[in-house]
C-alpha cells in the first residue's frame, strides 16, 4: 500500500479512467469517517503481497514471512467485508473489484494451509535459530515424521560425544 501510493505520487497515471477509479475510492472512504480508524489499522497490517509472493517463490521463508501472510490474508478479508457492509455501492469501486479478485476463499485456504503445516509455537522459540527455521507440525507428511524421529535423540548423542572428547 505505502509503496504503491508513493509510486502514484512519483509517477501519476495519465489514464483518466484510473484517476477516476482512485478518486471514487478515496471519496467513498472519506465519506465513511466512522470506519476510517479501523480501516487504517487494517491497512497497516496488510503487507506487500508481491513481496510476500516473491519470498514464497524463493523459499527459505522466515517465521515472520508466514505471520505476515496470515495477517495480510485476515486483514484483507476483514477490510473487504467491512467495505461491503458499509454500503452496497461499494461493490462498484475498483478497489473492491481488486479485493474480490483475490477471493476470500483462496485467502482462507491459504491461512488454513499455513496453520495446518507450520508449528508456530515450536518455531517461535526465543533462541536465534528458531527465528530462521520453521518447524513443521507432526502428521503433515510421513517422511517428515520419520526424519523427526530419527533426529530426536541426536542432540543428546552429540552432547555426550562432545563431553567425552573434552575429557
Amino acid at each position: 500500500g505505502e509503496k504503491l501510493l508513493r509510486s502514484w505520487f512519483a509517477r501519476p497515471s495519465l489514464d483518466l479512467e484510473v484517476l477516476s477509479q482512485r478518486q471514487e475510492s478515496i471519496a467513498f472512504v472519506i465519506s465513511r469517517q466512522e470506519l476510517l480508524p479501523q480501516w487504517k489499522t487494517l491497512a497497516k497490517k496488510i503487507k506487500d503481497v508481491r513481496g510476500l509472493r516473491a519470498s514464497f517463490d524463493r523459499g527459505g521463508l522466515l517465521l515472520a514471512d508466514y505471520k505476515a501472510a496470515l495477517s495480510t490474508a485476515a486483514c484483507a478479508i476483514h477490510m473487504r467485508d467491512m467495505l461491503l457492509a458499509a454500503e452496497a455501492s461499494a461493490e462498484r469501486l475498483h478497489v473492491m473489484a481488486r479485493l474480490a479478485s483475490v477471493g476470500s476463499t483462496e485467502l482462507a485456504e491459504l491461512s488454513n494451509m499455513i496453520f495446518g503445516i507450520v508449528d508456530f509455537e515450536a518455531s517461535g522459540r526465543k533462541d536465534e535459530r528458531a527465528a530462521k527455521h520453521i518447524c513443521v507440525k507432526e502428521n503433515v507428511h510421513p517422511q517428515l515424521d520419520d526424519l523427526r524421529q530419527s533426529c530426536a535423540g541426536m542432540q543428546n548423542v552429540l552432547t555426550s560425544t562432545a563431553q567425552e572428547e573434552r575429557a
